[in-house]
């Protein structure tokens, strides 16, 4: 095998740079593994000689590479800087599209657990221990790892090495605890106030009751949104099918399909006009007038899955968290792309908006949280800290941000710099929001929703699932949840309920 052939297989010029070789070998690496073609035995043999040949390139080219530069890098060098480690082997983005990259040289410890984390998000939980453990024997200390193993093994139902993960997870928290003042960004931890006596809750006190339940449609559903110029709630199943409904009647008043396999996340606009649905299978988002129930156009990003999505305040701008890593933003109107951000750990899989200063919380299974400027998508801070990050909220007046994990759900006051560690474990938890600036409200993967006071940090109230998803109806005067079987069900606060 010579330097054309290696590179040929790479695919990468003669020119390309160690970190371009080590990204196009992790790419290749991904997209070739074994694993993900255990159904088929015949491409799982083709896919094994393909990553061997990629193995003995990537070797060969390495060694090329740190013994003497060729002639090609080496005028490549004396005439530019050389190019941000993390883009892809792509054409050029248009003059339209600004990319920004940051660095990230990714240990063998790392390349495990993407891999794991890749394996998790496609369901395969035992592949994905599998690389985690991989990784975990890289670093015994990996607290990503056991937090996604963590997971992993919950839905396996292995509840005892899940209870040793959890222990773990709980003894690398304290350590890093321990650590964290001398960290980049310090977060002086408030003191909790005594526990209160441990008493069940006054029914009659419990800040939300029930209203009404009925089924909207006999499909598992993606995302719910309430609409706060006219009693209607939107419902979005996971096969595509937009619903608009009146929440006091329960009357359907428009319902179109729009073909989706699975909907994989779903965003409404400022104004209530436009809602924004992934579409996997044609790996695009489609932007729907909720008025009249017509698509207004695709946004298309060719084999790339969206897994979150924002709207910016405006309106004008889409911003979305995709499978590849990452950040990009489009112009709602022309329908191009604004800019793509790279240098993410994993796939951004939660945002939140803060209104006021325009930047943009991304968070994931990565470390650390990072903060982003909307209009160009480049880096304001990074927290240390808070890793496998499944959801994150920000306080309407944009002055707290609740991050919950597999293992911990912290509370940070951004206005004064201190942070909440010490609340109650409710669980793994899969959708987090604040009711006001007193109370949270977090969907547990389990389907239960329980409601937690932040002035007493315990949790006051407990709904029983299983719920899928939930929203607060805007002013909070309203608080729909979707379960698996289709229904809704409107709750109200105590204070207002009829």
């Amino acid at each position: 095998m010579d330097y054309e052939e290696s590179c040929r297989i790479m695919d990468v010029p003669p020119s390309a740079s160690p970190a371009e070789i080590k990204l196009a070998y992790r790419r290749l690496a991904k997209v070739w593994h074994p694993d993900r073609f255990a159904e088929d035995p015949e491409l799982q043999a083709m896919a094994t000689a393909k990553l061997a040949a990629i193995n003995q390139a990537y070797a060969y080219l390495k060694d090329a590479k740190g013994s003497a530069p060729n002639p090609g890098a080496t005028a490549k060098r004396a005439t530019a800087s050389p190019p941000p480690p993390n883009r892809p082997q792509s054409p050029p983005p248009s003059p339209k599209v600004q990319v920004t990259t940051h660095r990230h040289d990714s240990s063998p410890a790392e390349m495990w657990l993407s891999y794991g984390l890749d394996c998790f998000q496609r369901g395969q939980y035992t592949a994905a221990t599998q690389y985690l453990a991989d990784a975990i024997a890289c670093d015994r200390d990996y607290l990503a790892a056991y937090e996604l193993r963590y997971e992993a093994l919950v839905q396996l139902g292995f509840e005892y090495r899940a209870k040793q993960d959890f222990l773990k997870i709980q003894e690398l928290r304290d350590r890093f605890q321990r650590h964290q003042r001398a960290a980049r960004d310090r977060w002086q931890p408030v003191q909790p106030p005594p526990p209160p006596p441990s008493k069940s809750p006054d029914p009659s006190k419990l800040p939300w009751k029930f209203q009404v339940r009925w089924l909207a449609i006999s499909e598992p559903i993606a995302g719910v949104h309430g609409l706060s110029h006219t009693r209607q709630v939107v419902v979005i199943s996971q096969r595509g099918t937009i619903l608009v409904l009146d929440k006091a009647a329960g009357r359907l008043i428009w319902r179109q399909t729009f073909g989706a396999s699975k909907v994989t996340c779903t965003a409404l606009s400022p104004n209530e006009r436009t809602l924004a649905i992934a579409h996997p299978q044609t790996t695009s988002i489609l932007l729907i007038d909720l008025k009249k129930g017509k698509l207004i156009r695709r946004l298309l990003s060719p084999g790339i899955e969206a897994r979150s999505l924002l709207f910016d305040p405006s309106g004008e701008l889409l911003v979305a968290g995709c499978d590849d890593r990452l950040i990009r933003c489009w112009e709602i109107r022309s329908g191009n792309l604004k800019y793509q951000v790279a240098g993410h750990g994993a796939v951004p899989a939660s945002l939140a908006l803060h209104q006021r200063d325009k930047q943009i919380w991304c968070a994931g299974a990565e470390m650390p949280l990072r903060l982003r400027r909307l209009n160009d998508g480049k880096l304001v801070r990074s927290l240390q800290g808070y890793e496998i990050n499944t959801a994150i909220s920000l306080s309407s007046n944009g002055q707290q941000l609740a991050v919950a994990g597999p293992a911990q759900l912290s509370i940070l006051n951004l206005a004064n710099r201190t942070c909440l560690n010490d609340l109650p474990l409710l669980g793994p938890i899969k959708q987090v929001s604040f009711a006001g600036t007193n109370h949270l409200i977090a969907l547990l993967k389990t389907g239960g929703l329980q409601i937690l006071d932040l002035t007493s940090r315990t949790v006051v109230q407990r709904i029983n699932g299983p719920h899928t998803a939930f929203t607060l109806a805007p002013g909070g005067r309203e608080l729909i949840l979707v379960n698996r079987g289709g229904h809704l069900e409107i709750w109200t606060p105590d204070a207002i309920a009829p």
